[in-house]
């Protein structure tokens, strides 16, 4: 959670406006609950998305490719799945 709050809070500093971070949660089925990071800022182009969660892959000119690619296999080892 806290790469994706890092990530929401990053892809917000270039935006000049509103900024907006939305964290909920909700029920997802009787076992699940579904948990959604939503931020107001510019996002990934649909050529970049299905990358997102590859090793070393970095939409950012700093970045290393590594948070959502160490956040994937965390949320599948707790019977989780990630969705862009």
């Amino acid at each position: 959670m806290i790469n994706l709050i890092i990530n929401a809070i990053q892809a917000l500093s270039g935006v000049e406006g509103l900024r907006e971070l939305h964290i909920t949660t909700e029920r997802n089925g009787s076992n699940e609950v579904r948990v959604t990071v939503r931020d107001t800022g510019p996002g990934a182009s649909l050529e970049k998305l299905p990358h997102l969660f590859e090793p070393f892959y970095t939409t950012k000119p700093t970045g290393m490719g590594m948070g959502l690619s160490i956040c994937g296999p965390i949320i599948e080892d707790h019977c989780g799945r990630q969705r862009t």
